[in-house]
């Protein structure tokens, strides 16, 4: 998840939806591992030093589990044959 927090605060950078676009860019060109390799002071210049880069990922398996959940139990009023 390419998110970068602020040391003292824990507040998401201003930019982030600006340093997700350019993430996700390099992404497609270079491969997931992009993000891994990224030196923070690439995006943030004389930031970098203000703000931690988040290493966490979001499992594909708790990804389809919850759209799974949320399809059946809350957006939609269907039954299903495993459930309730």
């Amino acid at each position: 998840i390419p998110f970068f927090l602020h040391k003292q605060t824990g507040e998401l950078h201003p930019r982030t939806v600006e340093l997700m676009e350019e993430v996700a860019k390099r992404v497609e060109q270079q491969g997931i591992e992009a993000w891994f390799k990224l030196d923070a002071a690439e995006l943030l210049g004389a930031e970098a030093d203000q703000y931690d880069k988040i290493a966490d990922t979001l499992d594909v398996w708790f990804d389809s589990g919850t759209t799974h959940w949320h399809v059946l139990r809350g957006s939609h009023d269907i039954g299903h044959a495993t459930g309730p």
